[in-house]
C-alpha cells in the first residue's frame, strides 16, 4: 500500500515544522508550502500523488481557502482540513458545503488533529 502524502500550507515556520513532524509520526509523506502560491506550484508537480491539502486558511499571498477552490476544481474527490486561529463565519458556510472537508481551530490540539487526519483517509 502507497505511503499517503499530505500537501501542506501554513505562513508560520514553526507551525509548519510541527505538522511535519506530526504527518511523519503517523507514517505520512508531507509536501510543504509556505504560501497557497507555493502549494499550488507543489500541486501541479505532484498533482497525483496528494491525498488530502492541509491548509491554514490566512496566509499572504493566496489563502488556503482560495488555493484549495483551485486545487478542488481540477481534483474535487481531494480531502481538504483547513486550520486557522481566527474564525470567519463566511468561510465555515462556505466550506461547511463541500464535501470531505473539516476545520480545526488554532491553538491546535496535536491529538485532535491526528485523529482529524486519520479519520479523513479511513473515511475514502
Amino acid at each position: 500500500m502507497r505511503q499517503k502524502t499530505v500537501l501542506v500550507a501554513e505562513d508560520d515556520p514553526q507551525t509548519l515544522q510541527l505538522l511535519s513532524r506530526l504527518l511523519k509520526s503517523r507514517g505520512y509523506n508531507s509536501l510543504l508550502a509556505s504560501d497557497g502560491d507555493v502549494a499550488l506550484a507543489l500541486f501541479e508537480q505532484h498533482r497525483d500523488a496528494i491525498d488530502l491539502l492541509l491548509f491554514d486558511v490566512l496566509m499572504p499571498r493566496m489563502d488556503g481557502y482560495t488555493c484549495a477552490k483551485q486545487i478542488r476544481a481540477q481534483r474535487p474527490d481531494l480531502p481538504v482540513l483547513f486550520i486557522s486561529g481566527y474564525s470567519n463565519e463566511d468561510m465555515n458556510e462556505q466550506i461547511a458545503t463541500w464535501p470531505r472537508c473539516v476545520f480545526v481551530s488554532k491553538p491546535l490540539h496535536i491529538a485532535l488533529l491526528a485523529t482529524q487526519l486519520d479519520w479523513m483517509f479511513l473515511s475514502e
